[in-house]
């Protein structure tokens, strides 16, 4: 009996060793055929990718070619200097209009003045305040100041509006372009390109995922 279970053992692990090897073999055959599917998927994106740039170069060669394109892009680089000089503009300008306005504020004879709305048809006084206030818009030169103060605080709000109005012409050139550019990549088909190439990446990450997953697999038995 014990000689019965001795052997019994033994051919237990023989078997489990068998089928531990027997794992490891599919496994590793398995990860064979994953890499010779990765391997292929590589190959394939290496041509599409090869697909691609020639597209977008023959695509490039049109659009410099047509009759509008290039000249759209020249007026839209235009536009963005132009744009971006706007807006140095109105950024040097709001400061310095912030600066002068702090002096003007601090300025409590101009600004009692300008809170009575002096020199406008608001204003109201009668006898002696009229005649003070009056003595004092001319001690200070009130009407110069006001048209200045007005014009500080008017001013940044009008460059916006014309910052606004340049952006806009850069995005309307901009979406002509891109119109004009999606219009022919469509053309040429590069669009389902991209998509298949896209897929193939997505392929490549699955095969490598269970590449992976076989090589942890393998190291269990």
């Amino acid at each position: 009996e014990l000689q019965s279970d001795v052997q019994r053992i033994f051919l237990e692990k023989q078997r489990r060793r068998q089928e531990l090897e027997q794992g490891i073999q599919q496994s590793l055959e398995r990860q064979s055929e994953l890499r010779a599917g990765l391997s292929d998927v590589d190959s394939q994106l290496e041509q599409k990718a090869e697909q691609r740039e020639n597209l977008r170069r023959e695509i490039a060669h049109v659009l410099d070619n047509s009759d509008f394109y290039p000249q759209l892009h020249a007026q839209a680089q235009q536009a963005q200097e132009q744009l971006v000089q706007n807006k140095k503009r109105a950024d040097t300008f709001k400061e310095e209009s912030t600066t002068k306005l702090e002096a003007y504020q601090e300025n409590k004879l101009f600004m009692y003045l300008l809170e009575r709305n002096y020199g406008t048809p608001e204003y109201w006084a009668g006898g002696l305040t009229k005649k003070l206030d009056t003595w004092v818009a001319e001690k200070i030169n009130f009407a110069e100041a006001a048209k200045n103060y007005n014009f500080l605080v008017s001013m940044p709000k009008a460059i916006k509006q014309e910052v606004n109005a340049r952006q806009k012409d850069v995005d309307d050139l901009v979406d002509k372009i891109n119109a004009m550019e999606e219009e022919v990549a469509e053309r040429h088909g590069l669009p389902a390109v991209i998509k298949e190439g896209e897929a193939l990446v997505k392929n490549k990450n699955s095969l490598l995922s269970a590449i992976d997953g076989e090589h942890k697999k393998a190291n269990q038995y």
